[in-house]
């Protein structure tokens, strides 16, 4: 009974489902030399924390306001932030959304996608034009200049060139600033966009049940502890 139990409170849970846009992201090799395992996850590290900031989630959010209008209003920010998910399965990223019906989530995760295909690439173009300024190639030692967190010291890692006037160095901080930190060897291929769910995620189920059950047997045994003694 108590697994039963267990059971009924998961499914009086509102139905939530998931969809996953995905956009191929990784180090083009073809572009520089072998990297270490920790320069590798530091550059990834910078798209990551850039494709899930307040900026390209409120393009998201904006898309979706646009292509819903007051019929399909677009999520609040602490909505939207609690409805999306990244996860990388090697150089597939995935944009997750969930919602409470299948066509939700599908256009949360297909906003998202498309607002971080945008933003990579605008972000490339400046990483790509700072490499210009530098007028430098890539070197992957990076062993010194990992200490901080900052874009430059990242920067420092990569490119070396000839020194700069003022102007220049203005511009190239400009550019870096621009760039958010990613690389110019980053490389990534278009969005493969999120179709809505046929299947609901259960979640938790399992838990409630087996926690159903374990009250139901605990209840059984003080039942039978705790009943008066029959005469």
């Amino acid at each position: 009974m108590g697994a039963l139990f267990g059971m009924g409170i998961s499914a009086l849970n509102p139905p939530v489902y998931e969809a996953s846009a995905v956009i191929p992201i990784s180090i083009d090799y073809g572009r520089t030399q072998p990297l270490e395992l920790l320069v590798e996850d530091r550059l990834l590290d910078r798209v990551w924390a850039y494709l899930t900031s307040k900026e390209v989630l409120q393009d998201a959010m904006d898309r979706m306001a646009q292509a819903g209008g007051t019929a399909n209003p677009a999520p609040t920010w602490a909505e939207l932030k609690n409805a999306t998910r990244l996860e990388a399965r090697l150089s597939r990223w995935h944009f997750v959304g969930s919602a409470e019906s299948p066509e939700a989530a599908a256009a949360i995760a297909n906003a998202w996608a498309a607002a971080s295909e945008e933003a990579l690439e605008t972000a490339l173009q400046h990483a790509w034009r700072a490499v210009e300024l530098q007028d430098g190639v890539f070197f992957p030692n990076c062993i010194e200049v990992l200490q901080g967190p900052s874009q430059n010291e990242l920067w420092e890692c990569f490119s070396r060139g000839s020194q700069a006037d003022s102007n220049q160095v203005e511009e190239l901080r400009a550019e870096i600033e621009a760039s958010h930190g990613v690389s110019p060897m980053i490389s990534y291929d278009p969005v493969e966009e999120a179709e809505p769910p046929v299947h609901a995620v259960v979640r938790n189920r399992g838990w409630l049940v087996l926690a159903g059950a374990i009250a139901g047997l605990l209840a059984a045994a003080a039942a039978v502890l705790f009943a008066p003694p029959r005469l």
